[in-house]
Parts: C-alpha cells; structure tokens; sequence
C-alpha cells in the first residue's frame, strides 16, 4: 500500500527523546536527519549546546549527515560548524538525495540506516521509499 510510505515507523517529540540506543541494537550504523524544524528551527543557523552535547554522544556508536533540501548557504556553514557531512539541495522526497548520502558512507545495506525528519512528505515518505 502506497499510503503506508507516509506514516513514520517512529514517532518523538524531538531528537532529544528519542532512544537511540533501542536503534544501534537494531543494527542501526547511520543516522541522517534533515535540518531545518529538525536539527534547529528554521530562523536559526548553528547549532546550539543542547544539539553539541547529543552530537558528541551519537559519534560514538553512528556516523551521522545532514540530508537537506534547501540550497542555501545555512546547511554548509550548519554542517561546518557542526562537523558532520550534508547533502544540500537533497531534492526530498525523490531519491537522488538519499543516494547521494547512501553513497558518501558507501552504505550497501539500507536496514542500517535511521533517517530523521518532520516533514511526511519529503522526510517520511522520500526515506520510506
């Protein structure tokens, strides 16, 4: 069924409650998350504490990027400051943006991958797909 690509298989609050330990007994290796209402709200450009202090406690155990449709600047200097690797422009939800992620990490099995999001159609839908 079609209609099942756009309803999350997980759904939290925020990124900060989510268990991320129930995904790496998963398997889950990968964790991408769109930027913006995601990471931080729109109206801001880098990343606060609170998303340092997770960052650091997710880079032990998953590599993590940004998968972004917006072109503008903000992603790169977002993903600079926040020293992980980004897909801008990601084109959500078709799949040339997934693939372009999938390929950096040269990920050969997609059940190893987590992305996070906000948005059913670009976020859910597209990863769902």
């Amino acid at each position: 069924m079609m209609f099942k690509k756009f309803i999350p298989n997980y759904h939290y609050k925020s990124i900060f409650t989510i268990d991320y330990n129930k995904f790496k007994d998963m398997g889950i290796k990968y964790i991408m998350f769109d930027l913006d209402n995601t990471l931080i709200p729109y109206h801001e450009t880098l990343p606060n504490e609170e998303l340092i202090k997770l960052k650091e406690k997710l880079q032990s155990d998953f590599k993590l990027m940004i998968v972004s449709n917006s072109h503008k600047e903000r992603v790169k200097k977002f993903a600079l400051e926040f020293a992980i690797p980004y897909v801008q422009f990601a084109k959500k939800p078709f799949k040339s943006g997934f693939k372009r992620a999938i390929e950096y990490f040269n990920i050969t099995d997609n059940k190893t991958v987590l992305f996070i999001g906000d948005q059913l159609l670009t976020d859910i839908f597209g990863s769902n797909c």
